[in-house]
């Protein structure tokens, strides 16, 4: 028996990528959120510098935006995944509702 010790660095990968949820889309008022995000913003430098920052002020924006309309949607699936398991375990020793199966 010889354990191994792995040192991991941390290291720095830089900020998130931004990325918008296909749902986001759907919603009526996204379209406006960006719309006065983005014009609510007045950067001065070169081109490539305001894209930057404007972008980076979108996606805090909408990440309180998400936050505020859908709520925390990871701790919801989470939540999700508890109760479809709990059926599916109970189903082993029992025979399925007519509401269980349409649950699940």
């Amino acid at each position: 028996y010889f354990p191994i010790l792995i040192k991991a660095n941390n290291v720095d990968w830089g900020p998130k990528p931004f990325r918008i949820l296909n749902c986001w889309l759907t919603d009526k008022s996204f379209k406006d959120v960006v719309n006065h995000c983005w014009n609510s913003v007045q950067v001065v430098g070169w081109g490539a510098y305001v894209l930057k920052e404007k972008i980076k002020r979108l996606k805090g924006r909408l990440k309180i935006w998400n936050k505020e309309e859908y709520g925390d949607s990871f701790k919801k699936v989470q939540q999700l995944e508890v109760e479809l398991n709990k059926l599916e375990e109970d189903t082993v020793h029992r025979q399925m509702t007519d509401l269980e199966i349409s649950r699940k």
